[in-house]
């Protein structure tokens, strides 16, 4: 491979990339797969070569846009890079991670990070480390939880302290800079105070990380003071950061967006208002992600003005772009593989790859479920629940591969909503029900036994015996067995356990409400079949209750992010 033609790319990338760039991107990626053929017998030399070559390709491809092609080059060249030094094998997860996270593959990301972080202990490279656990707080963030994230930052500041790294510093100290909906005075002024800090980085950084970093943190006070409606400091903000000499296209596009949003809070100027529509459509933005970040501004700042309407359009709007951004990433035929195989024993059994929608669903539920366990052991209380009525081993199989992702429609519905600490407007109650019908209609583009089973459960778990539920007011047997089933055990499993809104009940408390809301609620059949399985003897029903909590042991997904979460706790001692 040419070292004349990677540098060639890589020239390319430092401005507006144009055809050239395309063509050379294109040799580099075929190149990179014939060398991929055979890895062992590539030199070492030119593995090296060939990675940084991948490295320019992906950015190129991440640069117009083309994200699922940058995962690729990414990963053909991980096969190239067992033997290269170890900061670069870190360096090529991470990138892969950052993709992830621009596509909102949040469980994908994680994974990758895991793996990161596991390289960057072995080759004792603590700058790679703390990068590693940025991306990690970038992925809890990308998952609402702000908590848990602040303190992954927090401890990558910490590994930062003795290194001479104001550019990863920043940017921790700029994902420290909350920008959503709800904030307390404390959380302002926390905001606040990351703000400065990653200001001050950004001056001690190179010159060509300075006025990026910079103008980030400029944008992020302009977005404190819209919010809390100081327009005069808003703009104040936005001129400093428009006196950088260097303003690259994302950041040029993010003040003039911000500039819209300063003219519709002060006058609510139409001329603003027909810009910034055309500043987000497809194709002007950056990335989708900046969209769907720009969108969450608007609400909080509707939100903030008392707003109420266009503050719910905008969540709504956010939640179209994160299901465009979704069906983008379902259009790889390669995300979801479903096959029936049979066992040693004669008995069908499922091999199921559930890949992209099964991180997705599992990333749909923390905002909820911050153990992540919520989705699998629905998918085992099902199945069980399945069994009790004399359904096939092979259909009950189907049946708790299904109804793992249940609610992965909730993956476009915005923070916002799914995190208010009150209660929901009926207009935003209107948005959340619509997790329903996105998932149902996410599936349904897919094909396979346990898909079209899956499907049926999306749409209608929430559908009532009685005809009162939604989203298509089905009366008893009309809703699909396999969506009554997964309805009584996602209640039970939603009423046992923590959520940010509720404690969690006794199992007696909620036996007795699926049998109070049999007839209504429930099918009376299955309510039957799930209080004969639930109120067996004690012993039956602690290995049954613990069963249920060891159904995810074996989520990659979950076993990545319970080693990071070790990883934590075993560094937390040492500080």
């Amino acid at each position: 491979m040419p070292l004349s033609k990677i540098e060639q790319l890589e020239a390319s990338l430092t401005s507006a990339v144009g055809d050239d760039a395309r063509e050379i991107a294109r040799q580099i990626g075929d190149e990179l797969r014939a060398m991929a053929l055979a890895p062992a017998a590539q030199p070492l030399a030119s593995c090296e070569r060939a990675v940084r070559g991948a490295q320019a390709v992906s950015q190129y491809h991440y640069r117009v846009g083309e994200f699922a092609e940058a995962k690729r080059v990414l990963a053909l060249a991980r096969t190239l890079s067992t033997d290269v030094p170890g900061e670069i094998q870190v360096e090529l997860v991470l990138q892969q991670s950052d993709v992830d996270l621009l596509t909102g593959d949040v469980g994908s990301a994680i994974a990758h990070t895991a793996v990161a972080m596991r390289l960057a202990q072995h080759f004792n490279l603590p700058a790679a480390e703390a990068r590693a656990w940025t991306n990690y707080a970038m992925a809890l963030q990308a998952a609402g939880l702000y908590k848990q994230a602040d303190t992954r930052l927090l401890h990558a500041l910490r590994l930062l302290e003795p290194l001479d790294e104001p550019r990863l510093r920043g940017n921790a100290w700029a994902l420290r800079c909350q920008l959503r909906s709800h904030l307390t005075p404390e959380e302002y002024a926390a905001a606040e105070h990351a703000c400065d800090e990653a200001l001050a980085c950004a001056l001690q950084s190179p010159p060509r990380y300075r006025d990026s970093m910079a103008i980030t943190a400029h944008c992020n006070r302009a977005v404190l003071a819209l919010l809390q409606g100081d327009l005069a400091r808003c703009e104040q903000s936005l001129v400093q950061a428009e006196a950088y000499p260097s303003i690259a296209m994302r950041p040029r596009w993010l003040i003039e967006v911000l500039r819209c949003l300063h003219a519709i809070r002060h006058t609510d100027d139409a001329h603003a208002n027909q810009r910034l529509a055309e500043l987000l459509k497809a194709g002007n933005a950056p990335a989708s992600a900046y969209v769907i970040e720009t969108y969450s501004v608007m609400a909080a700042m509707f939100t903030a003005m008392g707003d109420t309407d266009r503050a719910v359009d905008a969540l709504g709007r956010l939640s179209v772009e994160r299901a465009d951004a979704l069906w983008k990433m379902l259009n790889d035929p390669s995300a979801l593989a479903t096959r029936p195989d049979e066992a040693s024993d004669g008995e069908p059994r499922f091999s199921f790859s559930m890949g992209l929608l099964e991180r997705l669903a599992v990333t749909a539920e923390l905002r909820d479920d911050a153990t992540g366990k919520h989705c699998y052991r629905v998918g085992r209380l099902a199945m069980r629940l399945a069994q009790q009525v004399g359904e096939s081993t092979h259909r009950c199989a189907a049946i708790e591969l299904a109804a793992r992702i249940h609610d992965i429609g909730k993956f476009v519905v915005p923070d916002a909503i799914l995190l208010k600490p009150g209660p929901l407007t009926a207009a935003e109650q209107a948005l959340m029900r619509k997790h329903t019908v996105i998932g149902g209609d996410f599936l349904r583009a897919r094909t396979g036994e346990v898909v079209e089973i899956a499907e049926r459960i999306a749409r209608h778990h929430h559908e009532y015996w009685d005809g009162t539920g939604y989203p298509d007011g089905l009366r008893g047997e009309a809703i699909p067995f396999e969506a009554r089933v997964t309805a009584i055990a996602d209640v039970y499993d939603a009423l046992t356990h923590v959520r940010s809104y509720k404690p969690a009940w006794s199992h007696e408390e909620a036996i007795a409400y699926i049998e109070g809301m049999s007839g209504r609620q429930f099918d009376p059949v299955l309510t039957k079949a799930f209080l004969t399985l639930m109120r067996g003897s004690d012993d039956n029903l602690q290995r049954l209750l613990s069963e249920l909590e060891d159904s995810a042991a074996e989520s990659s997904y979950l076993q990545s992010e319970h080693e990071l979460r070790g990883a934590l706790v075993s560094a937390s001692t040492t500080f």
